[in-house]
């Protein structure tokens, strides 16, 4: 069975099973236990906790467990590995990535506006960057120019956009230096 880290533990406990603690109080503690272990024997109280949840109950079997130090109980077994590769479990990651993508942009723009009350520039790093991010280049129209990041190396990012300023409307690519990307469209 495949070991998970903390935060993706936490993750799948938060997006599929948190939404179950109003109706079963217990859902976290399940979600844990098929997490961590691959089963879990509830009390059998008649009720299935994913019989409302397409994103878990394709995942899981019921049986009595048949063990007499557990009267009255079922096991719930986990599909770990099924869940791993669900179209569920792709669109939260993705919802999720876009939301990290999101607070992330936000928060590299915060510091860059708190240098600039400084006076001072954020050099950024390639760390900072990631392809597709929109971005602005002084050597570009004076930054002024929305480009698309499509290339990294260690000192120079590959731009796509329309190099002509508008005049020709077309779509071309180029290499520049690290050192003139701009998060924000300079002024």
């Amino acid at each position: 069975m495949r070991q998970l880290t903390d935060y993706q533990k936490g993750f799948i406990l938060d997006f599929f099973f948190k939404p179950l603690y109003n109706n079963y109080p217990g859902a976290l503690n399940v979600g844990e236990s098929l997490l961590t272990e691959g089963s879990c024997i509830v009390p059998d109280v008649g009720t299935y906790i994913f019989q409302n949840t397409p994103s878990l109950q394709q995942f899981n079997t019921v049986k009595k467990v048949e063990d007499k130090r557990f009267i009255g109980c079922v096991e719930y077994v986990f599909d770990l590995e099924g869940f791993f590769n669900s179209y569920y479990l792709r669109r939260a990651v993705a919802k999720h990535y876009d939301r990290l993508d999101e607070d992330y942009k936000k928060q590299t723009q915060m510091k860059s506006e708190l240098f600039q009350l400084l006076g001072e520039e954020v050099s950024l790093s390639i760390e900072d960057l990631r392809i597709n991010q929109m971005v602005y280049h002084k050597d570009v129209y004076y930054g002024h120019e929305q480009m698309k990041i499509v290339g990294l190396r260690e000192n120079e990012v590959e731009l796509e956009g329309d190099w002509s300023g508008g005049t020709h409307n077309v779509c071309q690519r180029d290499w520049v230096s690290l050192e003139g990307v701009l998060l924000t469209k300079n002024n």
